[in-house]
């Protein structure tokens, strides 16, 4: 998933016992779980605990706060006590991705005839530890990969006929799946 840079998270590990108990065996099976982060070719361990399982799934949290931006990888990984308690080794592994990104993305599309008129919401988006990103309308973004590195998106009183009829969905397909979100600033040109 996506995370803010210093924003808490919990990465949950999920582990199913599938051994049926007995009225001899309870079918518990006793482990070590570790978890690895990993960024390019470094990898740290930053949880190794012994863990007993019983019949049926268990979830395991290990709670992390990333200080770096970047896109990280985890591997859990499950090694029994007993070789014999395995039945299948392959399956004992599982990884999962994260991006911790860094301060908030914003992109002010402004007129392109008329630049310059967003000045003082600028800087106060700045002064709040904002990194923003000026496009004029006439050279605003070609696909929606553009757009996926910004938070929000901002269309500052922009006419109509700036845009193709698929830059307009651009944005919107950008704000419903990928969560971003979208400010339409009316004006003189624009509404």
């Amino acid at each position: 998933g996506n995370i803010r840079r210093g924003q808490p998270f919990d990465l949950k590990v999920v582990m199913n016992n599938v051994r049926q108990p007995t009225a001899n065996e309870p079918g518990v099976v006793t482990g070590r779980l570790t978890v690895r982060k990993r960024l390019g070719d470094q990898s740290v361990v930053v949880s190794e605990d012994r863990v007993s399982l019983p019949p049926g799934k268990r979830v395991f949290t290990v709670r992390q706060q990333m200080d770096s931006a970047g896109f990280f990888t985890y591997d859990a990984t499950f090694v029994p006590d007993r070789k014999e308690d395995d039945a299948m080794a392959q399956n004992n592994r599982a990884t999962a991705f994260t991006h911790i990104r860094g301060k908030g993305q914003v992109l002010l599309i402004e007129d392109f005839e008329n630049r310059g008129e967003h000045e003082r919401l600028l800087q106060a988006l700045r002064r709040q530890n904002l990194e923003v990103a000026v496009h004029a309308s006439n050279q605003a973004f070609v696909d929606i990969g553009e757009l996926h590195q910004y938070d929000t998106v901002i269309l500052g009183n922009v006419p109509r006929d700036h845009f193709t009829d698929d830059q307009i969905q651009m944005p919107v397909r950008n704000t419903q799946p990928m969560g971003s979100g979208l400010i339409l600033l009316g004006g003189p040109n624009s509404f």
